[in-house]
């Protein structure tokens, strides 16, 4: 296989800021589940799926690990109250032909006064993509405080494949 780490960088990127305590975290473009089983090695969690497509949920349904899952376009706003999470993940969901920056304020939405969200940028998409723009902005209004991010390679296998990996609070 290809060695794919991108789940397991932003899990480990996000455990050290979690507070103790219970819990609940959202995994956005939760896939197959990869990103909440690897965030689950890490730390104890309720954890919350969001995808578009059908068929990933189903997928993700087949994992035991999920409470609620939902289907929804993650570019509007997300079916979900205000200050529901206390955490969001998500990896594999900001890449070539899926999601744009447009997302971010959506899932920030969501989390609760002082939440994280810890995610991965295909590099190739970071500035077309609008997020160097739109993380800019946010930091400079006080919207969020980047706690974390480094560039990495995602795949062990594959050379000149990198990822931003980021944890917002």
């Amino acid at each position: 296989m290809l060695g794919y780490e991108a789940p397991d960088f932003v899990a480990r990127a996000l455990a050290p800021h979690l507070p103790e305590g219970d819990l609940r975290v959202l995994d956005v473009g939760c896939g197959t589940g990869l990103t909440a089983e690897a965030l689950l090695t890490h730390r104890k969690a309720e954890v919350d799926g969001i995808d578009f497509s059908p068929e990933m949920l189903e997928q993700a349904r087949d994992k035991a690990f999920y409470g609620e899952l939902f289907r929804a376009d993650v570019t509007k706003p997300l079916p979900i109250p205000e200050a529901t999470y206390d955490a969001a993940i998500s990896s594999g969901l900001f890449t070539h032909g899926h999601v744009g920056a447009v997302a971010i304020p959506h899932i920030l939405r969501v989390l609760k006064p002082g939440g994280l969200f810890s995610f991965s940028v295909y590099w190739k998409v970071w500035d077309r993509g609008g997020f160097s723009k739109m993380l800019g902005k946010l930091e400079k209004t006080n919207a969020i405080e980047i706690l974390h991010h480094e560039q990495e390679s995602h795949f062990r296998m594959l050379k000149n494949q990198h990822i931003h990996t980021l944890v917002v609070r």
